[in-house]
């Protein structure tokens, strides 16, 4: 049996380890989003998909990487973002509203 001692101190690792992750995905936001701002699409693209790969709490790397994938008419991985987006927050109509803008879009580009 675990004495109250071993479990304090579990739980005081998880709860440090939990407070560094959820630092590194608001550093990658951040990072994320100056990059955009200054035209490094690329890397800002890496980073926004790392955290939507994690599958953050937050619809922010989901909504970025969505706007910059319309804007460059990549309707698949705009679609692709956006049911991802789906799965994690289905309670936001917002998200499920665009993506079925999104895959109008897709539709749309895709015969003409």
């Amino acid at each position: 049996m675990l004495q109250k001692r071993e479990i304090d101190s579990e739980f005081e690792a998880l709860y440090w380890e939990s407070r560094e992750i959820q630092r590194t995905i608001v550093d990658r936001n951040f990072e994320a989003y100056e990059l955009e701002r200054r035209g490094n699409i690329k890397k800002a693209i890496t980073l926004y998909e790392l955290n939507v790969h994690d599958e953050v709490d937050t619809p922010f790397p989901y909504e970025r990487l969505a706007a910059i994938y319309g804007k460059s008419k990549q309707f698949d991985d705009e679609v692709r973002i956006l049911e991802k987006a789906a799965q994690v927050f289905p309670e936001d109509e917002k998200l499920r509203i665009q993506l079925e803008k999104a895959k109008a879009e897709k539709i749309r580009e895709s015969t003409s």
